[in-house]
């Protein structure tokens, strides 16, 4: 191979982030410090996220979106939140808060 030439095995268009999520190992979603739900409202919020996501072991620091989350899949969440805590969530709160721990504390201030 040349200086400069791509490989053979290299694809000829760049690989675009949805893409690339494919690739990730499964651990670099889960948060370094696992640390699990500890109030009652970090724990109904982790069942709902386990649920959609069909991931056995959620810490609160996790990212919704590195656990492969995505807007379908919360617009999902969201139904789930509303029902489990009979509140009105917006859907924009959600991508604002997207681990556990975040989303707890910011309902915990408000009232919907």
């Amino acid at each position: 191979m040349v200086d400069g030439e791509r490989p053979q095995f290299a694809p000829d268009t760049p690989m675009v982030d949805g893409e690339r999520s494919q690739f990730a190992p499964a651990q670099a979603a889960v948060a370094r410090d696992h640390i699990p739900p500890r109030t009652e409202l970090e724990k109904i919020l982790s069942r709902i996220w386990a649920d959609i996501l069909a991931v056995d072991r959620i810490g609160v620091h996790d990212d919704f979106f590195a656990l492969g989350g995505h807007s379908q899949l919360l617009v999902r969440m969201q139904l789930k939140i509303n029902e489990a805590l009979k509140m009105d969530v917006p859907v924009t709160t959600l991508f604002e808060f997207k681990t556990i721990d975040a989303l707890a504390r910011h309902l915990k201030a408000v009232s919907y």
